[in-house]
């Protein structure tokens, strides 16, 4: 299968589930609560760093690059947050 058709394959499958089991999807990368827990990472890079003043976060995993973002612009802080990634992986140029 091409990327585009398994992807159309598991929107499908996703929404089929989603009417039998009457289940709510959450979209990790969207999603503000989600969002806002993956903002504890940086309370945790915090509590372990101190001096922290730049934090590199990974582009593939949207809801932490989110996440970590969002906590940088906390009042008091003073950090830098860059969106990055791995040599060759290319998840930015989707």
């Amino acid at each position: 299968m091409h990327v585009a058709e398994d992807r159309n394959y598991a929107d499908t499958k996703l929404l089929e589930l989603v009417s039998i089991q009457q289940a709510v999807v959450v979209q990790p990368f969207n999603d503000p609560f989600v969002i806002a827990h993956q903002g504890i990472v940086m309370i945790e890079l915090l509590d372990q760093v101190a001096d922290l003043d730049i934090v590199l976060a990974p582009v593939g995993d949207e809801s932490l690059l989110s996440g970590l973002s969002l906590a940088a612009q906390a009042p008091g802080l003073r950090l830098t947050s860059f969106a990055c990634e791995s040599t060759g992986t290319l998840d930015a140029m989707h």
